[in-house]
């Protein structure tokens, strides 16, 4: 680009008070004491840490936070199908959001922002007609621009990282939203950084965690001990395999165990793409600034439903206790957690990998007893059969 970006600002004319927060799930919307009941439900039943059931069921006690006029919130990605502008923007939020300039994405942002109460501030290139057809900036290639863009709004900036592509764009889109939240977190020390990250990665999980994934695989009955050794034995080891065999001592920061939840079929950009938001959020937090970062689960996504074997290992992941979330609900519960951060004090660790951790909704897949890539064959063929 030549020259500075330009400003445009959309704002809303629905309802002026904050909606309701309630979160969608099969054709229901859950409020109240039916949320509080589904919340107890996916903590006990292992689909997320207790810490993540009771900071909604904080939210759900203070609907007043949702009032978010005086927060300003930065989408890189805006446009995310699994981000939480739906929600925000019915919140009083002041946004900021990046996106590609392509009009139907730009009709879609601003059909959204206009039917809230909140405001959004987008970026024009220079000497472009000032309106929703023309918003839009490239987070690939407009990287410094759009980086001084923001630092020239003023602050303090919460700055969401939420942008996904295809394939080796994936990293590349990852690093120049790193590159820009680093920049604004020089430019101001006051800026918060958040990430919904994935739970198919490798995790440290604190001792009562992985106490728990190995009692389950140790509990297993006697048929299933021998089906699953049979299994086992004609995948060639692979299949089956204990999730965490071991604690590891750490000393003055207590036991761990490590979660292996790769999913190869994802790829090693994705992964690569994934672990830069652990190690900025690391960085960031260590230089003072408030990080929220929270793992969103596996969530039914375009992207993801596009490939067959984890669409269809998604289907037949329900026989192992592993809970897949349909876009709308991953938003609500992913929007309030992000709420809770920004109303709430940040948490002092005893270890700074606590906070990749903490608040973790994975669906169930960290608590399984078998590493998670050797149970996707026989899930993806009970999805097949499902589908079918």
């Amino acid at each position: 680009l030549q020259g500075s970006l330009q400003t445009l600002v959309l704002r809303g004319g629905g309802p002026a008070a904050p909606a309701p927060w309630t979160v969608p799930l099969h054709g229901r919307e859950l409020s109240g004491d039916a949320l509080a009941r589904q919340l107890d439900h996916w903590e006990h039943a292992g689909i997320c840490e207790p810490a993540h059931a009771a900071a909604l069921r904080d939210c759900l006690a203070h609907p007043e936070w949702f009032d978010l006029s005086d927060q300003h919130l930065v989408l890189l990605g805006a446009g995310s199908e699994a981000g939480p502008l739906g929600w925000l923007a019915r919140w009083r939020a002041n946004l900021v959001g990046i996106d590609l300039a392509r009009p139907a994405t730009w009709k879609r942002i601003a059909a959204t922002v206009l039917a809230g109460n909140g405001t959004l501030t987008a970026p024009v290139a220079p000497g472009l007609p000032l309106d929703v057809a023309h918003a839009g900036a490239d987070l690939l290639g407009d990287t410094p621009e759009i980086a001084a863009w923001l630092a020239g709004l003023g602050g303090p900036l919460a700055v969401a990282s939420l942008a996904y592509l295809d394939g080796e764009r994936h990293l590349r889109v990852s690093l120049a939203m790193d590159a820009i939240s680093a920049t604004l977190c020089t430019a101001d020390a006051r800026t918060q950084l958040a990430y919904m990250a994935t739970p198919t990665d490798v995790f440290a999980v604190p001792e009562a965690v992985a106490t728990a994934v190995m009692q389950r695989y140790a509990q297993r009955g006697l048929v299933k001990k021998l089906a699953q050794f049979g299994a086992r034995l004609g995948s060639g080891g692979r299949g089956f395999v204990p999730h965490i065999e071991a604690l590891i001592d750490a000393g003055d920061f207590g036991r761990w165990g490590l979660v292996d939840a790769l999913v190869v079929e994802q790829g090693p950009n994705y992964a690569l793409a994934k672990r830069l938001q652990q190690w900025r959020a690391l960085v960031a937090r260590a230089e003072g600034h408030r990080v929220a970062f929270n793992v969103a689960p596996s969530t039914t996504t375009a992207s993801v439903v596009s490939n067959p074997l984890l669409a269809a290992g998604f289907r037949g992941a329900s026989r192992f206790g592993v809970e897949t979330f349909e876009p709308a609900t991953t938003n609500a519960l992913m929007a309030a957690m992000w709420v809770h951060q920004l109303r709430t004090a940040p948490r002092d660790f005893a270890h700074p990998l606590k906070l990749l951790v903490h608040t973790a909704n994975h669906g169930g897949l960290w608590r399984l007893p078998y590493r998670p890539r050797s149970v996707l064959p026989m899930a993806a063929l009970l999805g097949f059969v499902k589908r079918g």
